[in-house]
């Protein structure tokens, strides 16, 4: 199976099946309608088909903002927590990562979650992970 990659209305999605993981980045809006979640969470769901869950890096990088509504959506959504095996989020700045770090010790996602302002780093973290056999 080769490359996928799809445009939904809140990420460009790509699916590496070789890989084994799912890269998410984020469009550069403010997101704030839990319907456009709620269909981007599905796309991504089909794309990853019977791979499900994966390895999940995604890049929240270029995010203007997100409504708290629209966050705990996603925070509580049922769905997710058979989807993503552990998820490693790309952050803008240290600051970002700290604020994110404390909410979620707030959330407890049902997955190991890491904050990261380095792609790279991130990478290394999830493929860790994937080779150590984390569930």
């Amino acid at each position: 199976m080769e490359v996928q990659k799809i445009t939904t209305p809140t990420a460009e999605v790509t699916f590496y099946p070789k890989e084994k993981y799912i890269h998410l980045v984020y469009h550069p809006k403010k997101h704030k309608c839990i319907e456009e979640m709620k269909e981007h969470i599905e796309q991504c769901r089909t794309i990853m088909g019977e791979y499900a869950p994966l390895p999940t890096l995604v890049d929240v990088r270029q995010i203007k903002g997100i409504t708290k509504e629209v966050r705990d959506f996603v925070g509580q959504y049922e769905k997710t927590k058979n989807d993503i095996m552990y998820l490693a989020l790309i952050v803008k700045s240290g600051f970002s990562k700290i604020a994110g770090n404390i909410f979620l010790s707030f959330t407890k996602p049902a997955y190991p979650t890491r904050l990261f302002t380095s792609e790279e780093d991130a990478e290394k973290w999830l493929f860790a992970q994937q080779r150590i056999g984390v569930q």
